[in-house]
């Protein structure tokens, strides 16, 4: 597909400015079908969600109504909208104060790994944030995730 002319062509060689988390070699490049020496931009779809029992912290902020919202089968349904009919890739992030102690963390990633998610990550909360907020910030942190390039699109 023709590259969109206010990316600029500096911006879309393999060797990049240096300044990526995880710039992809040439041969990864190759493997996506790119000319040698060419990168494309994947476009990255941000999702996350708090997978601790958020039921007091949504009480307290008057959302009573999302308490039994299944927030995991629905994050699950629309990665997989996402990557198979959007073809887009899917980076999520799953917020839980106890990481190593949530049995359901391990679960889920396992889930939307299977549904197509190409990232996921599994992030603590600032404790002053609570799991929620950090789940709404997270959203906007995807670009932090090792899997996405500078070069990439969120």
């Amino acid at each position: 597909p023709p590259v969109p002319s206010h990316i600029p062509p500096a911006a879309l060689t393999s060797g990049g400015t240096g300044l990526g988390v995880a710039n992809r070699s040439p041969a990864a490049d190759e493997e996506r079908g790119d000319h040698p020496g060419m990168y494309r931009p994947r476009v990255w779809i941000s999702m996350s969600l708090c997978i601790d029992s958020a039921s007091q912290q949504l009480h307290r902020k008057g959302l009573s109504h999302k308490v039994s919202f299944p927030y995991v089968e629905a994050a699950v349904h629309s990665t997989s909208l996402w990557s198979e009919v959007a073809g887009a890739d899917v980076a999520v992030a799953l917020v839980t104060s106890r990481p190593d102690e949530n049995p359901e963390a391990p679960v889920i990633k396992r889930r939307l790994r299977e549904a197509g998610a190409a990232a996921v990550r599994i992030v603590r909360p600032d404790p002053e944030l609570g799991c929620v907020t950090e789940s709404q910030m997270q959203r906007m942190m995807a670009y932090d995730d090792p899997a996405v390039d500078e070069r990439d699109v969120v």
